[in-house]
């Protein structure tokens, strides 16, 4: 079992710093697709052309953590007696 648990707000869903590095990612390799530039593709999604061209390279993965939304736990009202 984990030592720590990583829950996050439900109206925020989107912005986390993971979760924008994984679209940014997305949209990199699909802007590449149609625009060889860096620094087009940097200027389009308003990022650095240093993340672009790290983004670029073979191998690189997007950041992901295993945090969870508050929703996505399921819990009875029992559940909120335990904490």
């Amino acid at each position: 079992m984990p030592d720590t648990i990583n829950l996050r707000v439900d109206s925020l869903k989107g912005s986390y710093y993971d979760e924008k590095g994984v679209l940014d990612y997305k949209n990199v390799i699909e802007l590449n697709k149609e625009i060889k530039n860096q620094s087009e593709i940097a200027r389009r999604l308003n990022i650095d052309v240093s993340t672009v061209n790290r983004m670029l390279k073979p191998g690189f993965i997007p950041f992901r953590t295993k945090a969870k939304y508050f929703s996505d736990i399921e819990r009875s009202s029992e559940w909120f007696l335990t904490i």
